[in-house]
């Protein structure tokens, strides 16, 4: 399989904050890339919201490791979900 599939394949599975985390193979991997604390990374998973402050960050760092999200992927990954749908 091509890398281009992978990162598709990776693509269509992401719709929260966790599947977001989980494209790292590790939290602490992601808390190294963006320089703050594991912690602050298992707070994210467990609110399932990655403070704005960071998106710049996260974005930056799912670049360099060829992750395919954009700014509309995490705003769509943060926008509240309505059960009335």
């Amino acid at each position: 399989m091509e890398k281009n599939s992978i990162i598709t394949i990776h693509m269509s599975k992401i719709s929260s904050v966790n599947d977001l985390i989980s494209l790292w193979p590790n939290r602490k991997a992601l808390a190294g890339d963006l320089e703050v604390t594991v912690d602050r990374v298992h707070k994210w998973a467990r609110v399932n919201s990655i403070p704005a402050k960071y998106h710049g960050d996260v974005l930056d760092a799912a670049l360099m490791r060829d992750f395919a999200i954009d700014a509309e992927n995490l705003i769509e990954m943060h926008r509240p979900r309505s059960d009335a749908a």
